[in-house]
C-alpha cells in the first residue's frame, strides 16, 4: 500500500506481520502482573508515523489514583516511593514496525530536510575567519608578554608558536575524522560521555567570555590612548551592549567582510613590522643592547621564558575557532586552514622582537596594553600610530562580534543535545535570533567586566588559561579517538608523541599561569564551577526531582507536589532517540540501550535497521530487540524495519519523519569506507 505525506513524500508500508523471527527466548522472569506481549503493528497512515510512535510509547498517561500503596512494585522490586509504587517509571512495552522507504532521489526529499550542502568555504575565506582572532591577538599580547619575560619574550613566543605547530597536526586529524561544527564539545561528545563534553564546553565557553572582554577592553584602551575622549570601561561596556544589540537584530559574520578586515590588518602589521625594521637599522643596536642589559623580571632567564611562554599563549587565542565552522569549509580546506595559521603565528615573536629593538622596556611596561601603538609611534610618528590604533579597534571590535556568533552557535547546540535549558533555543518572532542566548552570554560578560574592573591583563590571563585548556581538551580527544575511533577514516594523523608532547606543554602553560597570577585561577575556577554546575543540573535534572519524589513521598500532605513531580519526570523522559544498527548483535545493542541510559533524559528508544530485501534482516534482531525491552522496564524499545538504502537522504528523512532531531540519532562508529560523519545526516558516533 502507498501513501503520501504532507511534504509530498510517498512511502509503502507493509501490509502484513514480520515474520522476522517465530519466537522470543524470554531471558528474564515474566512481570508478575500480565501486559500485552510486544506485537508487530503495520502502519497504514505514513504521514502520522510520528504521531504513531507516540501512541506506541505512553499510550495511557500516569494516574496516580490507580496506584496501589505497596513497598513492591509489579517488578519485584522494593519501591523507593511505597505510596506511589514505581509503575510511572514503566515505560510501557515495544512494538515492531515495518515502512518501505521509496522515492529516495526525489525533490521532495530535500524539502524534508536532507543533507544541505553548506560547505562552500574555501582557503583563504576559512583562514580569514580566524586569523582576525589569532593575529588580532598580538595587540594585546606583546606588552604581557615582555612585562614577564623581558628581554626573553621573543624566545618565548618562539616557544609557544613551536607548540601551536605541533597542534596543527592534532587540530587536523580532529577535524578530518570528525568533521563537525562545536569545536572540542562536539569532538569530545563523538570520544567520550556528555559529562566529559560538558567540560570541554566550559572551556570553550570562558575562551568566548574572555575573547569578548579583553577584545572590547582592548579597542576600549587604544582608542583612550589616542583620541583621550572615553572612558575605558564605560566603553567596553558599551561596545559589549552594541554587539549584542547587532546579535538581537540577526546580523551574523560574513566570510567577505572577515576576509575584507584581515587583509587589511595582515597589511598593517606587515608595514607596521617593515617600518619598525627600517628604524631598527637606522637607530642600530643601542636601543635593543640597553634592553637586553637591563634586569629581567625575576633575574632569572630559564624562569622568565617560563613565564613568558605561559603568558605568551595568549598571542595565539583564534587557533582553536576554525573547528568551530569546519562543516561550513570545502572539503579538504581545513588541515590547510590549520597550515596557514600557524604560519601567521609567527608575527607574534618577530613583531616583538621589533618591540624590543625601537621601544625602551620601562615604556613598556607603563602601556603594556598598547605595546603595538608605542612601536608605530617609534618607527613613523603620529600617522602610523593612527593608523595602527584605527585598524586595531576595528579588528578587536570584529573579535567581539566573533565571539557573540561563536557562543551563539555552540549554545544553540548544546541547548538542542539538552545539556542547557531548552528555552534557549526560542527564535525572536521579530528577526529570528536567539536572544535568551545573546542575553545570558551578555550577561557572562558584564559580570567579568565587573569582576576585573576592567583589569585587561587578568582579564588576558583568563583568556589564556581557557584557550590552553581548549587546546587539552582537544588532544585528549585526540588521543580517545586514536584508541576508540580507530576506524574512522583520517585525512592527516598526527603521531601519539606529537599529541603526549602538545598535552604536556599546555599543563605546564597552565600550572604556569596559576604560579604567575594566583588570582587568575580563582577568577577561572568560579566561572568554570558556575557554567558546569548549571550544565551538570539540566543533565541530571530527572535525577534531581527523583531525589525530590523520595523525600515528599514520606509525608502524604505533600502528594499533590508529588504528582506533580513525578508528572515532570515523565513529561522530560518522554523524548525519544533513535539508534541505526545493521546487525543483531545483543551485546552491541545492549551497550547502545547503556549508553543513552546513561547520557539521555529518555524512556524511549527507537531500534533502525535498513535493509533493501528481506533476506537482509538479521534473523535474531527482533527477539534481541525484545529481550532488552524486558531488561530494561525503565525504557521502551521499538524496533523499526525500514525497507530502504542506508544514508544521509535516508537518515534524514525518517529522522524528520519520526520528529526526533539528528542530533538525536545515534550510529555506532563508522569503517574508512563510509563518508565523513559530519556530512553523513548529522546523526552522532556513540562509543560502543
Amino acid at each position: 500500500m502507498n501513501s503520501e505525506d504532507v511534504n509530498g513524500s510517498t512511502y509503502q508500508i507493509e501490509d502484513h506481520p514480520t515474520t522476522v523471527s517465530t519466537h522470543i527466548v524470554d531471558l528474564v522472569p515474566r512481570v508478575q502482573r500480565p501486559r500485552v506481549p510486544p506485537e508487530t503493528i503495520d502502519l497504514v497512515h505514513i504521514g502520522e508515523l510520528s504521531a504513531t510512535l507516540a501512541r506506541l510509547r505512553r499510550r495511557q498517561p500516569w494516574d496516580p489514583a490507580q496506584e496501589h500503596s505497596t513497598k513492591f512494585s509489579e517488578y519485584g522490586q522494593v519501591s523507593r516511593t511505597p505510596r506511589f509504587g514505581n509503575s510511572w517509571e514503566f515505560a510501557g512495552w515495544g512494538r515492531t514496525v515495518r515502512v518501505r522507504l521509496e522515492a529516495e532521489n526525489s525533490s521532495t526529499v530535500e524539502a524534508i530536510g536532507s543533507l544541505h550542502n553548506k560547505a562552500t568555504l574555501g582557503e583563504w575565506s576559512s583562514t580569514a575567519i580566524a586569523a582576525n582572532d589569532l593575529i588580532g591577538s598580538v595587540l594585546y599580547t606583546i606588552g604581557l608578554a615582555i612585562i614577564a619575560a623581558g628581554q626573553y619574550a621573543p624566545i618565548s613566543l618562539f616557544l609557544a608558536c613551536l607548540v601551536i605547530y605541533m597542534y596543527r597536526f592534532i587540530f587536523a586529524e580532529v577535524g578530518s575524522c570528525v568533521p563537525v561544527n562545536g569545536g572540542c564539545y562536539s569532538t569530545m561528545l563523538a570520544a567520550s560521555s556528555k559529562v566529559v563534553a560538558a567540560i570541554a564546553a566550559c572551556c570553550s565557553i570562558l575562551d568566548y567570555l574572555a575573547t569578548a572582554v579583553v577584545s572590547a577592553a582592548s579597542a576600549s584602551t587604544y582608542f583612550w590612548n589616542e583620541f583621550g575622549i572615553i572612558n575605558v570601561i564605560g566603553a567596553t561596556v558599551g561596545i559589549l551592549l552594541f554587539f549584542a544589540a547587532l546579535n538581537l537584530l540577526g546580523i551574523k559574520e560574513s566570510s567577505y567582510v572577515s576576509f575584507a578586515i584581515c587583509a587589511i590588518h595582515a597589511t598593517t602589521l606587515v608595514c607596521l613590522t617593515g617600518a619598525g625594521v627600517v628604524q631598527w637599522i637606522k637607530n642600530g643596536g643601542d636601543i635593543l643592547r640597553a634592553n637586553w642589559k637591563d634586569p629581567s623580571p625575576n633575574e632569572n632567564a630559564p624562569l622568565d621564558i617560563f613565564f613568558g611562554f605561559c603568558v605568551g599563549m595568549l598571542g595565539f587565542t583564534g587557533f582553536e575557532d576554525s573547528v568551530n565552522y569546519i562543516e561550513e569549509q570545502k572539503p579538504g580546506v581545513f588541515p590547510k586552514t590549520m597550515r596557514n595559521l600557524s604560519i601567521m603565528a609567527t608575527i607574534n615573536p618577530i613583531l616583538t622582537l621589533v618591540c624590543l629593538a625601537i621601544v625602551p622596556r620601562n615604556l613598556v611596561a607603563l602601556y603594556p596594553n598598547s605595546a603595538v601603538t608605542l612601536i608605530a609611534d617609534a618607527a613613523g610618528g603620529r600617522p602610523l600610530r593612527i593608523i595602527v590604533s584605527v585598524d586595531a579597534v576595528m579588528v578587536l571590535c570584529g573579535g567581539v562580534l566573533t565571539a557573540f556568533v561563536g557562543v551563539g552557535g555552540l549554545l544553540e547546540h548544546m541547548s538542542a543535545d539538552r545539556l542547557l535549558p531548552r528555552f534557549l533555543l526560542i527564535r525572536n518572532q521579530l528577526r529570528g535570533s536567539h536572544h535568551w542566548i545573546t542575553l545570558s552570554f551578555l550577561s557572562l560578560c558584564l559580570v567579568l567586566v565587573g569582576v576585573t574592573r576592567g583589569d585587561t591583563t587578568l582579564a588576558s590571563l583568563l583568556m589564556a588559561t581557557s584557550f590552553i585548556a581548549v587546546l587539552l581538551a582537544i588532544a585528549v580527544a585526540n588521543l580517545l579517538l586514536k584508541y576508540k575511533r580507530g576506524r574512522l577514516k583520517r585525512e592527516v594523523r598526527a603521531s601519539s608523541g606529537t599529541v603526549v608532547a602538545g598535552i604536556l606543554a599546555v599543563l605546564v602553560a597552565i600550572v604556569g599561569n596559576a604560579i604567575y597570577d594566583p588570582p587568575m585561577i580563582g577568577t577561572f575556577a568560579t566561572f568554570f564551577a558556575v557554567l558546569f554546575l548549571a550544565m551538570w543540573g539540566v543533565l541530571n535534572q530527572v535525577r534531581v526531582l527523583k531525589v525530590l519524589i523520595f523525600v515528599a513521598d514520606a509525608y502524604p500532605k505533600l502528594r499533590k507536589l508529588v504528582n506533580s513531580l513525578i508528572s515532570a519526570v515523565i513529561t522530560i523522559r518522554s523524548h525519544p532517540v533513535a539508534f541505526f544498527t545493521n546487525h543483531d548483535e545483543i551485546h552491541v545493542l545492549n551497550k547502545a540501550v547503556l549508553y543513552v541510559q546513561e547520557n539521555e533524559m529518555t524512556m524511549y528508544i527507537y531500534m533502525v535497521h535498513f535493509y533493501e530485501q528481506e533476506s537482509e534482516i538479521p534473523p535474531n534482531l527482533e527477539a534481541n530487540c525484545r529481550a532488552l525491552d524486558r531488561l530494561y522496564p525503565k525504557i521502551q524499545i521499538d524496533l523499526i524495519l525500514v525497507n530502504g538504502k542506508f544514508g544521509p537522504r535516508s537518515v534524514a528523512v525518517l529522522a524528520k519523519q519520526m520528529g526526533i532531531p539528528r542530533n538525536q540519532c545515534y550510529i555506532t562508529c563508522p569503517g574508512e569506507k563510509m563518508s565523513g560523519i559530519g556530512r553523513f545526516g548529522g546523526v552522532r558516533v556513540i562509543m560502543l
